[in-house]
């Protein structure tokens, strides 16, 4: 599968540049709703909404998303242990679309650890 540039796909061939994590956007959007809960309170209210609404499981969600910045694979984001990067850059291909073992067992392991279809992600 050729791409114009590595840094468009990870190892894996999820798009960098649709990704909520990488875009920067969320990562700034969750820093803003935060500060919001934080100046208006609004997280000491939840006992008195209609339906209680966990604001300690939105924080947490909110402060994941606003320290994830990701710079893509290539340029050094993403899991550095993540199976599917060291395989790729062991076998010295940029994603596994360029891989001609794949699918291979490193490709289903990641699969049923993670949930995403590498083998998905690279049919036309």
């Amino acid at each position: 599968m050729p791409i114009a540039d590595k840094n468009e796909i990870s190892f894996c061939g999820l798009a960098c540049g649709k990704c909520i994590k990488g875009k920067g956007q969320t990562m700034e959007c969750a820093k803003r709703i935060l500060e919001d809960i934080r100046e208006s309170g609004v997280d000491n209210w939840q006992h008195h909404e209609p339906k209680p609404f966990d604001y300690a499981d939105l924080k947490k969600g909110l402060d994941w998303l606003a320290s994830f910045d990701c710079a893509g694979c290539h340029a050094g984001g993403g899991n550095p242990e993540c199976m599917i990067r060291k395989c790729a850059r062991k076998t010295g291909v940029d994603h596994c679309g360029e891989c001609p073992k794949m699918p291979c067992d490193t490709v289903r392991a990641f699969k049923e650890n993670t949930g995403i279809d590498v083998e998905r992600n690279f049919r036309s």
